[in-house]
């Protein structure tokens, strides 16, 4: 999984290239770099929320069995 990481940082490194002015200095690109981090974060916070709440609607749905009874999945 740290191959997984290794992508998200060369990611960020390339939009802080592509976002900074060649002039910009150590504390901006910090400030930037930080920032598509603090993003990435969020975005995956949301992602998890967002697939927690799928999967409890789906584990309380009632399921049909053969023989017509209601069940409730646990």
């Amino acid at each position: 999984m740290s191959h997984l990481y290794a992508s998200t940082d060369a990611a960020i490194e390339q939009l802080v290239d592509a976002m900074c002015s060649p002039d910009a200095d150590d504390r901006q690109r910090h400030v930037c770099r930080e920032s598509l981090r603090s993003l990435v974060r969020l975005a995956k916070s949301e992602y998890r929320l967002e697939i927690s709440k799928h999967v409890d609607r789906v584990a309380h749905l009632p399921v049909k069995v053969f023989d017509r009874e209601e069940i409730t999945l646990v």
